[in-house]
């Protein structure tokens, strides 16, 4: 742990369509075609990324509407960047970012991968099922 390291640079911004796929694809979320990409990029509410030079190394973005309801999304890093704080520095920006749009009655979600629910943890997300709360349940094609 520590900070991340000093030649990377992180900025609200949204990845190129290409890089966007190309990083996921390294990570093993697989291949998003580029049409998918180009509308899940165009429908975000807030990105970050980060760079070391013109490589995209890490990302995350925020998707939702805006006052109610904020899901954060493909929180993704490079395997060779991962355990050096980048993931914890796109999370904490993010955050920061979506706070004046939110109200008392806001709710930010995400979907954990199995063995990353301890990382978010840290940011004030909770697992569920809990004693107030039912499991989060997926539908996929």
């Amino acid at each position: 742990m520590g900070t991340p390291p000093e030649d990377v640079t992180f900025e609200y911004a949204t990845p190129a369509t290409a890089d966007f796929i190309a990083l996921r694809e390294e990570c093993g979320w697989g291949r998003a075609t580029e049409q998918d990409a180009e509308t899940a990029l165009a429908n975000t509410l807030c990105s970050v990324c980060c760079y070391e030079g013109e490589t995209l190394i890490g990302m995350g973005r925020i998707i939702g509407d805006g006052a109610l309801y904020f899901f954060v999304e493909d929180i993704v890093v490079r395997p060779a960047y991962q355990s050096q704080q980048v993931g914890k520095t796109i999370v904490d920006m993010l955050l920061a970012k979506i706070a004046p749009m939110q109200s008392k009655v806001s709710c930010t979600g995400l979907f954990a991968a199995k063995g990353k629910e301890g990382f978010y943890s840290r940011f004030g997300f909770s697992a569920r099922p809990s004693e107030t709360k039912g499991a989060g349940m997926t539908k996929f094609p």
